[in-house]
């Protein structure tokens, strides 16, 4: 009777553990086409904020020691807090004045367990980029 008992109560524990288990928190990376010697950059924003966004630029690799190579910049999204935001990412000139020709505007759903949900997505990329970057992809830390 008592291996009965002590057996069930192990179940009760395995089962209400795994129930009580939280799924890692997720990050978006978004690698986009830049090249900061024309003076371009890409600019972030979110409303509301619940990310922390980094960024790493990487010029491409040259056979010669050309100057003024393109590169890519990868931004990487933490969540930070649960809710709704657009992230609208703008390729510009800082100095110009005028709308960005090249806006990409993900909305993206965070989760209280911190897990991410593309909602939406929409963008234009004229000019010299003339790709638009695959959908974020959502990586579990």
């Amino acid at each position: 009777m008592k291996k009965t008992i002590v057996g069930i109560l192990i179940l009760c524990l395995i089962w209400l553990a795994a129930g009580c288990a939280k799924k890692a928190p997720q990050r978006a990376i978004l690698t986009l086409p830049s090249n900061p010697t024309t003076g371009y950059q890409w600019t972030v924003t979110q409303e509301p904020e619940l990310f922390e966004i980094s960024s790493e630029y990487t010029e491409n690799k040259q056979e010669n020691d050309a100057v003024g190579v393109g590169g890519s910049e990868v931004f990487v999204l933490t969540p930070i807090k649960e809710g709704q935001t657009e992230v609208c990412f703008s390729y510009l000139r800082p100095w110009e004045e005028g709308d960005p020709d090249s806006v990409l505007r993900y909305t993206l759903k965070v989760s209280k367990n911190k897990q991410i949900v593309m909602q939406s997505f929409s963008g234009a990329m004229p000019g010299e980029i003339d790709k638009l970057p695959d959908v974020p992809s959502l990586v579990i830390e």
